[in-house]
């Protein structure tokens, strides 16, 4: 799946030339400010300002405020019947990122749900991080779910997997251009900010004491491995925030799950692209039967067919 589009891939965001200065600077002369500031540029998000295509979308929609915890977020509802879908943008993103999709969705009679993530659209914060946007999701499904599908983008398709496995009910997920391990992603962000080795690994310390000793557990690539319900992975080979290699990782560990390939569109175009939407929503009308089935029976129906599988 090609894009003719004549604009690159690029990252979603460029790192200001005085941050990778000033970390490698303070890491000379007083270590603890450098990691101070690396953890202080790694839970903010960054308030990119709203297009108008998508302010049409947020005007047409239901709102309502939600908490997580203590953390206000946004709820956007389109349409009143038929299956439940709710999409969860990744970090420094929007609800309405997903709008060729949400036109689609509404479109062939789903009940569409998005959000704005603790932390951005209307409640900006200064800190925010994974475990906010999986209480999210967990919020959103006590008031309105279950649903029959979860769509993620980027951390949106590692919150959703892990909202899934505490007890969140759904049929189907679709993660697009999400992270397979913690560990890479932190990685990635020191090798953006200009941070060292050491700055990596007070990191990760850092984010044991928030997440827990086994942060891998929430890691994509580990959480799939106990999810026996049906998932397509969408992941561009241009995408220049989170590698290819690590859609193949989650594919690989994910029993019966689909990997959708684009190339050309990157981390962020590819949520527009009219052939990789339409292929979601294939993936969506396939055992339409589902519909009518609890998530239960969907369970069991797969781990059913998982033991066959196993014993052919």
């Amino acid at each position: 799946m090609k894009d003719n589009s004549p604009t690159k891939p690029v990252p979603s965001f460029k790192v200001p030339k005085w941050i990778p200065i000033t970390i490698r600077m303070l890491e000379k002369f007083s270590p603890k400010l450098a990691l101070k500031l690396a953890l202080k540029f790694f839970f903010r998000p960054i308030p990119f300002k709203t297009p108008p295509v998508e302010r049409k979308w947020q005007n047409k929609a239901l709102q309502k405020t939600l908490y997580a915890s203590d953390m206000p977020f946004t709820l956007y509802r389109w349409g009143k019947k038929g299956p439940k879908v709710l999409l969860v943008h990744g970090w420094s993103g929007r609800g309405t990122q997903f709008y060729k999709l949400i036109k689609k969705l509404v479109k062939q009679g789903y009940q569409t749900f998005a959000i704005d993530a603790p932390g951005h659209g209307r409640y900006p914060a200064k800190k925010t991080d994974l475990l906010k946007f999986i209480q999210a999701v967990e919020t959103v499904h006590g008031e309105y779910g279950p649903f029959y599908a979860l769509i993620g983008h980027s951390l949106g398709g590692v919150a959703i997997s892990n909202a899934v496995i505490r007890g969140v009910s759904t049929r189907k997920l679709v993660v697009i251009g999400s992270p397979a391990l913690i560990s890479n992603t932190v990685k990635d962000f020191c090798v953006r900010i200009g941070a060292s080795k050491k700055i990596e690994v007070a990191l990760m310390i850092k984010l044991k004491e928030l997440y827990g000793e086994n942060i891998q557990q929430y890691s994509l690539a580990t959480v799939v491995t106990k999810l026996s319900i049906p998932g397509l992975i969408v992941h561009d080979t241009h995408d220049e925030d989170v590698n290819y290699s690590e859609a193949q990782l989650v594919h690989q560990n994910w029993p019966g799950s689909q990997l959708l390939t684009s190339s050309g569109l990157g981390h962020r175009r590819v949520l527009r692209d009219k052939h990789v939407n339409k292929k979601i929503i294939r993936f969506l009308e396939k055992e339409t039967h589902l519909h009518s089935m609890t998530y239960e029976q969907i369970q069991q129906l797969f781990i059913k067919n998982k033991k066959n599988s196993d014993n052919q």
